[in-house]
C-alpha cells in the first residue's frame, strides 16, 4: 500500500518535471504556418451611456454599435470567431441583425457556421417579417439540397417544415428525411428518434393526406415499414394515453409471420383513411404559426429596444468575447478494462474519431491518448497509449478495439493506478496555456483506502499544472467517489446511462406472448440489425438478446464533449460558447445508415408470462 501511495502522489505532485523531460514527445500535427489574424480590438467604450441622451437614444446607439462591432467580427477568417458574432448578435434587436445572420446562412463556407446560423435566425422567428421568413426558408431548402444538415439538425429543420405551408418543396424535404431515418439506430451518437417524433408532428400540423397514403405504401416494404407506421400513429395520434388504439399496429398480428402481418396492417391503415379523409385536408399556415419556430440552443432573446437595458454591463462582455486562438489541447480517457466495461470501452473507440474532429475544430494542436486499468492480480494493472494528433487517430482506435472487458472481479478497481499511469506516461506540454485534460470512464470506485488519495492528487496537479478532470459514472454504484474525484479535479462528473434504447428501438402494441426474437424484430429490435443478431429466430425467452450490446446514452455523450470543450475555449462564456458547441457536436453526429430489416415466419405465441421488460426493470 505504501509503495501504491508513493507512486501515485509522488507522480501527481512532484514528479511531473522529470517524465515530462525524459518522455519521447508523441507525434503532433505540425504547427500552422498561416499568419495570426489581426482583427482590429472591439470598441467597448460605452458611448451610449452619455448621461445627456434620453433612453431612446442611448438604446439606439446601443444597436447601431453591436452591428458594426459585430458586422467586422463576421468577416474574420476565424470560424469560431464568426459564431461568436453569430451567438451574440441572435439577441440584438432590430433588422440589421436579423439581415446579417441571414446572410451568414446563405452564405457561410463553414457548415459549422451555417448551422449554427439557422439557430440564431430560428430564435429570432417571432420579431420577423414575413419577407425575412420567407428568405430564412428559401435559403433551408437550398441547403436541404445540399445535405447540409445532418444528426439532430434535420430534427429542427423539419419543425421549421411544419411550420410553413406543405407546397411540393416541403413534401419532397419530408419525404427526404423520412427515407434517410432509420428506426434502429439510436444510441451512440446516431440517434434518429428525434427526427422520426418531428416527422409525425409535421404531418400531423399539415393534415397532408397525400403522406398518409405515402406512409401506408411504405409499409409494405419491410426495410420502411416500422418507421413508416411509427410516424404515422405519431401523426394521427392512434395510442391515445389510457385508451385502445384507433387502429390495430402491426405487432398485433405478428404470429401469421411479418409478411402477412404487415399486409394486414396496411389493410387496417387504408380502410381508416377512407373513413378519415375528409379529415386530413392541407392547412395553409399563418404569420403566427411561422413566428412560432424557436431554437432548441439559442435562448430566444427581448428584441423589443422598448425594453432592452443599455446600461446592462453585459452587451460589454460580449464584445469583449474572441476566439481563444487554442493551440494545445490534449485529451486522455482513463477506461475502466474489467470485466463489466465492455460497453464503455466500444463508446470510447467508437467516439474517438467524433471527438478527434471536434478537438481539431478548436485547437491547432489537439492530441488524444487512452489509458486502461484493472486491478490488482488481473492480466495488468494499468496499460497508456500515448497521446497522438488527428494522423495517429486511427492507430489509437484499432488499439482500444484490441482490448477486452476482463479480470476484476471485486466492485472497487485500481483507479489510482489508472490516473498515475496516464499523468506519467503521456507527454503533456509544459506550457500553462496548453489544455490538459484527463476524462475518466468507470462503472466501480476506487478501492477505499484511495479514494482521499486520488482526490487529493488530481486538486494538486488542477492547481499546479492546470489540470481538469472529468468522470463517467457508468453505474449509480460510482457516482459518489467519481463525483468527489471530479469536484477536486475542478471538473464535472457525468452519469451516462447504458441506453436500452440504444439495444431496442420501441413501437407500440401489446407484446405478450411474442418469442424473443420477433419480439425483439418487432418492438425492441437491434440497434445494429443490419448485422445480423448471433440468436436464433425462435428458442427459449432471452436467448435473441443474448448478444445485443449496450451503449451509453449520445445525449450524455453530447453533454460530456460539449462539457469539455466549452471549458477548454472559455468557461466564463458557457451561456455564449455553449451553443456553438452544441451545434459543433451535433454536426459531427452523422447520420444512420439506411435499415436493413428482416422478416420472421409464423409461430405459435408463448404461454402467458407476464409483459417482458426492459433488463434490470423490476
Amino acid at each position: 500500500m505504501r509503495r501504491w501511495r508513493y507512486i501515485f502522489v509522488g507522480a501527481l505532485l512532484t514528479a511531473w518535471p522529470v517524465w515530462a523531460q525524459t518522455t519521447e514527445p508523441a507525434a503532433t500535427e505540425p504547427a500552422t504556418t498561416e499568419p495570426a489574424e489581426q482583427l482590429p480590438p472591439a470598441d467597448t467604450q460605452p458611448s451610449w451611456t452619455h448621461p445627456l441622451l434620453t433612453r431612446e437614444a442611448r438604446t439606439a446607439r446601443l444597436i447601431e454599435h453591436l452591428n458594426r462591432e459585430y458586422g467586422v467580427l463576421l468577416k474574420s477568417r476565424d470560424w469560431l470567431n464568426r459564431s461568436i458574432a453569430l451567438v451574440c448578435l441572435a439577441r440584438v434587436p432590430g433588422e440589421a441583425a436579423t439581415a446579417a445572420i441571414l446572410n451568414v446562412y446563405k452564405q457561410d463556407q463553414h457548415e459549422i457556421v451555417r448551422m449554427l446560423a439557422w439557430h440564431c435566425a430560428a430564435s429570432r422567428a417571432r420579431a420577423m417579417t414575413e419577407a425575412e421568413l420567407d428568405t430564412f426558408l428559401t435559403a433551408t431548402h437550398a441547403h436541404i439540397q445540399k445535405n447540409t444538415f445532418k444528426g439532430d439538425m434535420r430534427a429542427a429543420v423539419v419543425n421549421q417544415l411544419a411550420a410553413n405551408a406543405p407546397d411540393k418543396a416541403a413534401k419532397l424535404a419530408w419525404r427526404k428525411y423520412f427515407a434517410e431515418a432509420n428506426f434502429l439506430a439510436q444510441g451512440n451518437g446516431a440517434d434518429d428518434r428525434e427526427l422520426i417524433q418531428a416527422l409525425g408532428e409535421c404531418l400531423r400540423r399539415w393534415r397532408s393526406a397525400e403522406l398518409v397514403e405515402f406512409l401506408i405504401d411504405r409499409m409494405g416494404n419491410i426495410n420502411d415499414a416500422y418507421r413508416a407506421e411509427r410516424v404515422l400513429r405519431i401523426a394521427a395520434n392512434m395510442d391515445p394515453a389510457g385508451g385502445e388504439p384507433t387502429v390495430m399496429p402491426a405487432i398485433k398480428f405478428a404470429p401469421r409471420g411479418s409478411e402477412v402481418a404487415w399486409r394486414t396492417a396496411q389493410s387496417g391503415y387504408r380502410d381508416w383513411l377512407k373513413k378519415e379523409k375528409e379529415h386530413w385536408v392541407e392547412a395553409a399556415t399563418t404569420l403566427a404559426v411561422r413566428q412560432s419556430l424557436s431554437s432548441s440552443i439559442i435562448k430566444t432573446a427581448e428584441l423589443d429596444p422598448a425594453k432592452i437595458d443599455p446600461n446592462d454591463q453585459s452587451w460589454r462582455a460580449d464584445l469583449e468575447l474572441r476566439s481563444p486562438d487554442l493551440r494545445s489541447l490534449n485529451v486522455s480517457f482513463v477506461i475502466d478494462a474489467t470485466g463489466s466495461m465492455q460497453a464503455g470501452i466500444n463508446w470510447v473507440k467508437n467516439e474517438l474519431t467524433r471527438a478527434m474532429a471536434a478537438f481539431a475544430l478548436v485547437s491547432k494542436e489537439p492530441r488524444v491518448g487512452v489509458t486502461f486499468y484493472r486491478d490488482k492480480n488481473d492480466e495488468f494493472i494499468a496499460q497508456t497509449s500515448a497521446m497522438v494528433g488527428p494522423t495517429g487517430i486511427r492507430n489509437l482506435i484499432d488499439w482500444v478495439g484490441k482490448m477486452k472487458a476482463e479480470g476484476g472481479g471485486d466492485m472497487p478497481e485500481a483507479v489510482r493506478e489508472g490516473l498515475t499511469d496516464s499523468v506519467q506516461r503521456n507527454p503533456w506540454p509544459p506550457a500553462k496555456d496548453a489544455r490538459k485534460i484527463i476524462i475518466l470512464v468507470a462503472d466501480a470506485p476506487p478501492h477505499e483506502a484511495t479514494q482521499a488519495e486520488v482526490e487529493k492528487g488530481v486538486a494538486a496537479l488542477a492547481k499546479e499544472r492546470r489540470f481538469r478532470f472529468y468522470t463517467v459514472s457508468l453505474s449509480s454504484a460510482c457516482h459518489k467517489e467519481l463525483s468527489a474525484i471530479a469536484k477536486a479535479g475542478m471538473g464535472e462528473n457525468f452519469d451516462i446511462a447504458m441506453d436500452y434504447s440504444s439495444m431496442f428501438g420501441f413501437a407500440m402494441g401489446n407484446n405478450e406472448g411474442l418469442p424473443p426474437a420477433v419480439y425483439k424484430e418487432f418492438a425492441w429490435t437491434s440497434r445494429n440489425a443490419q448485422k445480423p443478431v448471433k440468436a436464433p429466430v425462435f428458442g427459449p425467452r432471452g436467448a435473441a438478446e443474448e448478444h445485443i450490446e449496450t451503449l451509453p446514452s449520445a445525449e450524455g455523450i453530447r453533454r460530456l464533449l460539449t462539457s469539455v470543450i466549452i471549458d477548454a475555449i472559455n468557461p466564463q462564456y458557457r451561456d455564449r460558447v455553449g451553443p456553438i458547441v452544441g451545434v459543433l457536436i451535433s454536426g459531427l453526429s452523422g447520420n444512420a445508415e439506411p435499415e436493413r430489416r428482416r422478416h420472421f415466419v409464423a409461430f405459435n405465441p408463448l404461454p402467458r408470462r407476464g409483459p417482458v421488460r426492459l433488463p434490470g426493470e423490476e
